[in-house]
């Protein structure tokens, strides 16, 4: 998802994938240009985490604000949608 070598690598990479959240409210396993994407999978969500760390590595609030509504999105749509006996399935 992202290269701590490069900030604007980092970041790019990042919010490009965060901003293409679905209808439904996770962000997809891939997506390409024409909002082609997958609307039927997942990658575990592990994008909180990851922007923890380009934040601890490029401390720049504005990059926070880019991202925090999709994240946060997504964070909700998994106990939302894909909970099972209180854990998530993946996929």
């Amino acid at each position: 998802m992202f290269s701590m070598d490069n900030k604007e690598l980092t970041y790019a990479n990042a919010i490009e994938i965060t901003h293409e959240i679905t209808e439904s409210g996770f962000v997809p396993n891939f997506a390409a240009t024409n909002d082609l994407k997958s609307r039927d999978r997942s990658q575990p969500p592990v994008g909180s985490m990851t922007v923890k760390e380009i934040y601890k590595k490029y401390p720049e609030k504005w990059f926070l604000h880019e991202v925090f509504d999709d994240l946060l999105t997504w964070n909700r749509w998994w106990p939302e949608n894909r909970n099972t006996d209180g854990l998530h399935c993946w996929g």
